[in-house]
């Protein structure tokens, strides 16, 4: 996915991806740092094709680019950690999606395959799935394993929600 990015010096626009955003974290942490908040903050970063469902307000994180988001965001980031064969994962999926649209502003919600990113599961010790983690600035502030149904996932979040402006 391309996002616009403008120009200082002559205000032209310029297509930006989440891999340039990476890469340009070698050059200068401060500047896409900042930039990487800005467009989690926008939901541009991660935004499913279609805006009709509640997918569009979840991130899909990576390898390449979760550090650079659990680091940007400015509210709790709440991460789903699944994969596609996983019949629990699946239903808590749906919750999580569910949980993203009426969270939207307070908390970030994310999905990470660990299929696709086991160095994530492992450096996280994500033994089981689903197992959702809750990051604040960065640092796991709760773990829940298993799948949970929304209530219950919801009373979970209570204690971020209330520290979220």
């Amino acid at each position: 996915m391309a996002v616009l990015g403008q120009s200082a010096a002559d205000g032209t626009r310029t297509a930006l991806t989440q891999r340039d955003l990476v890469a340009a974290t070698i050059m200068d942490k401060v500047t896409v740092s900042r930039a990487t908040a800005a467009l989690v903050e926008r939901g541009l970063i991660g935004r499913a094709p279609s805006e009709s469902d509640g997918r569009s307000h979840l991130l899909t994180l990576t390898e390449a680019d979760f550090d650079a988001v659990a680091a940007a965001v400015r509210r709790p980031l709440l991460v789903d950690f699944w994969a596609p064969w996983c019949g629990p994962c699946r239903v808590q999926g749906a919750i999580v999606e569910k949980a993203a649209v009426r969270l939207h502003g307070k908390v970030q919600v994310a999905k990470l395959n660990v299929d696709e990113n086991p160095d994530l599961a492992m450096k996280y010790n994500v033994m089981s799935i689903p197992t959702l983690l809750v990051f604040t600035n960065g640092v796991i502030a709760k773990r829940l394993v298993g799948a949970k149904g929304k209530g219950q996932l919801m009373q979970e979040l209570d204690e971020f929600l209330a520290t979220t402006h």
